[in-house]
């Protein structure tokens, strides 16, 4: 899809305010690229800090309890009073809110940001209190990842202003009230901190997305997230994006966006073709920071050498007696499956052909990172450490949460390929410990587990089991114990692996029923020997009741 750039002149004409500044156009001008310049309208920041309209699913503040009276005004210092003032110029100006009569209102607060400056803070935590919830879902991590598998080129656009995009239900104005010594004023737009706020929001960017989601569009919140696997199918889906934007009066921050990358950053984690790894910030930042180093040799991070005992005594920061230890180090996973298939000798001549340009079926070179791929799926040397680091990143971490056998081979087949794949990984989740402790049971709760009665007299109830893999002794390698289990007298009798029921029946009749009769019970485990049709009838003939194990439970006799 090829839209045609405008031109510097003709985009202040046509489509940005005479408000915005010269340097901040030239700025989104860089960040977005030209294949989409005629959509920068909705990257304006004059128009994104402008009253929306109102729209069907506009925050409804519903009570199912007393609004309890209004709150207190806290004191402020001076530099509180003039950033709370200046907030109220411009958010009355902006048309955000306006002075209010409301008989409630809630207190304000201010929170220090990052750069020193302070984050005004309106607490709603009485209005939560008696609001009801709002139900509509707001989608899991886990829900967001399962659609990204196989794409190649990813776009990520971030709402301007996100809850001052959605307004307050008409009526509801007054519930949002908030009290200062400059007076009451309402919100307008959503504000931060009312309740149900994400469910709202999720509701809005749905509907307005429904047709794209899960196709070439995931959304979270103000977060939009565009994948394909083509770059001319990217930009006519980012271009469908924009529009859709536009259509519905939404705007986007320029300098928050990523367009066409190989990886994103996104919800905290960093997406690509074959990797999904979790964004680390914190050890990056601390690499930026000036060491302090005590006599001791204890490494503190701070720049200021006298809060360093401060800070031991704070967080009990101790030597480390460890560091000694031989720890091994992994390289990334695909740098690992890289070095591993090169070597491989099966793989070697495939390689050597594709890289001379022939043609392989079913095989593909990935030229960036020199992946071989069969049928665009990763191929990974038989390296038991590699197909084991694969299997526990699809089953056993916390983001995959431990899915069944299907799940786990759909999620592994759709990015990587093994010989005998299918049976390593449905042979690795049935031998999962985790899954059956874990599990939803479907099934009715078994009951408890009965002892066996204590026998009135000798013979009357017995046990038996059959002992095998003895060494050979006259062609014996088993033997038939039965025991009385009221005096513990034992018969052991010797036997054949390979016994039929005719033979049980025929040792009973010759060592225990010519000897002291019929028992009332017999106390086996459920092995085919026991459970025949023969020794059944023998059984039901002679009225001896058959007391077999629990499933799994063998040692009960």
């Amino acid at each position: 899809m090829k839209i045609p750039p405008l031109s510097f002149h003709d985009f202040l004409e046509e489509q940005w305010d005479e408000e915005e500044e010269t340097e901040e156009i030239e700025t989104v001008l860089k960040v977005v690229p030209p294949v989409y310049h005629q959509y920068l309208d909705v990257f304006s920041n004059v128009k994104a800090e402008k009253l929306p309209p109102h729209r069907a699913c506009d925050h409804h503040i519903e009570l199912e309890g007393l609004l309890t009276p209004v709150g207190v005004i806290y004191s402020l210092s001076n530099q509180e009073s003039e950033t709370l003032l200046a907030y109220i110029s411009e958010n009355v100006e902006k048309g955000f809110i306006r002075p209010s009569s409301s008989s409630t209102g809630a207190p304000v607060l201010f929170v220090k940001k990052k750069d020193g400056g302070l984050c005004l803070c309106v607490d709603y935590r009485k209005l939560n209190s008696v609001t009801r919830k709002n139900r509509y879902p707001v989608p899991t991590m886990n829900q967001l990842i399962n659609v990204f598998n196989g794409s190649t080129i990813f776009s990520k656009i971030d709402l301007h202003g996100s809850y001052n995009l959605l307004r307050i239900k008409e009526g509801d104005e007054h519930l949002t009230a908030f009290r200062t010594k400059y007076g009451s004023y309402e919100y307008l737009v959503k504000p931060f901190g009312l309740k149900n706020g994400p469910a709202y929001f999720q509701n809005l960017v749905k509907d307005i997305f429904s047709d794209f989601l899960d196709i070439s569009v995931v959304v979270y919140l103000d977060e939009i997230k565009v994948f394909s696997s083509s770059e001319d199918e990217h930009v006519r889906q980012v271009a469908s994006v924009l529009q859709r934007l536009r259509d519905n009066n939404l705007f986007s921050k320029a300098s928050k966006c990523v367009f066409h990358a190989s990886s994103v950053e996104y919800l905290g984690y960093v997406f690509s073709r074959w990797i999904l790894q979790k964004l680390i910030t914190l050890p990056d930042a601390l690499s930026h920071w000036e060491n302090v180093y005590l006599e001791r040799g204890v490494d503190l991070i701070s720049k200021n050498p006298q809060n360093s005992h401060q800070i031991i005594k704070q967080h009990g920061i101790k030597e480390s007696r460890f560091f000694s230890i031989k720890v091994e180090i992994f390289s990334d996973l695909v740098d690992q499956i890289q070095k591993e298939v090169w070597q491989d000798k099966d793989y070697k001549e495939i390689f050597k052909q594709l890289e001379r340009g022939e043609s392989v079926s079913d095989y593909s070179l990935e030229p960036q990172a020199k992946l071989l791929l069969f049928k665009d799926r990763m191929v990974i040397q038989s390296n038991e450490k590699i197909q084991l680091n694969i299997l526990q990143k699809h089953h056993d971490s916390p983001l995959a949460g431990h899915p069944g056998q299907e799940k786990t081979l759909k999620l592994i087949k759709s990015n990587f390929y093994w010989a005998g794949m299918d049976h390593s990984i449905k042979e690795y989740v049935s031998s999962c410990q985790k899954c059956p402790r874990n599990k939803k049971i479907h099934h009715k709760k078994f009951g408890l587990l009965k002892p066996l009665h204590i026998p009135p007299g000798p013979w009357n109830s017995l046990s038996m089991d059959l002992i095998t893999q003895f060494l050979l002794h006259n062609s014996v390698d088993s033997t038939l114990v039965v025991v009385d289990r009221f005096s513990k007298m034992a018969i052991f009798i010797p036997a054949y692996r390979t016994i039929t029921s005719l033979d049980l029946a025929q040792i009973f009749i010759n060592h225990v029923f010519s000897k002291h009769g019929a028992p009332v019970s017999i106390v086996s485990d459920r092995g085919p020997l026991f459970v025949s049709s023969l020794w059944t009838d023998l059984c039901d003939k002679l009225k001896i009741s058959r007391d077999l194990s629990a499933y799994f439970h063998p040692e009960t006799d």
